[in-house]
């Protein structure tokens, strides 16, 4: 073989061959590619590096997509909130509205009761001596019985009449004070009454 050109061998040098060039006389540290390199050979296999940052990104991302809708969550139970108080403040107010009307009705009608025994009293000791009623009621405050004419605080001023040679009479508030009571009266021999 060595009359043929000799050992291709022999001189240390690596063969000849038509195509790729084998080097097996590199060192491990050439053979395997550094990190730098490792990147150079994902970016011609993979088609460019991959970012490192790239997790983080789709974290935050939907962080701050739970975080919207968290904050979604929380504007609409706050507005619940806020319509359950004030229909609750609109049925307090309903009833605190009722409640006072039935108190100022029973108020005036309990003023209005009292000013008929305060009239009946006088007509009591006004017809005692005499007899008979006055043909009018300021006859009560003129002759002295009474120091003024009341008034029902719902209706204002009573109707007065006599009948039966003054023998009889029918002291009257026309005023409705509830739904239940048309008028507030008196008669004589008789207590106030409301019907």
């Amino acid at each position: 073989m060595n009359s043929r050109g000799g050992d291709p061998l022999s001189d240390g040098s690596a063969p000849e061959h038509h195509g790729a060039v084998r080097n097996y006389n590199l060192t491990p540290s050439e053979r395997t590619p550094s990190g730098s390199n490792r990147g150079d050979i994902g970016t011609i296999y993979g088609g460019g590096r991959r970012p490192e940052s790239g997790g983080s990104d789709i974290n935050q991302s939907m962080k701050h997509i739970g975080s919207k809708c968290r904050a979604s969550r929380t504007a609409a139970s706050t507005l619940v909130e806020i319509m359950i108080v004030v229909v609750i403040i609109g049925l307090l107010a309903a009833i605190g509205i009722l409640a006072f009307q039935k108190v100022r009705e029973t108020s005036q009608l309990n003023v209005c009761l009292n000013n008929l025994r305060i009239y009946q009293d006088a007509l009591e000791v006004y017809a005692f001596p005499k007899g008979l009623f006055p043909d009018d009621i300021n006859d009560l405050v003129t002759q002295g019985f009474l120091n003024q004419l009341y008034e029902c605080p719902f209706d204002g001023a009573y109707d007065w009449s006599v009948k039966g040679d003054n023998l009889k009479y029918h002291l009257v508030c026309k005023g409705q004070h509830t739904a239940s009571i048309k008028h507030v009266c008196i008669h004589e021999n008789q207590r106030p009454n409301a019907k």
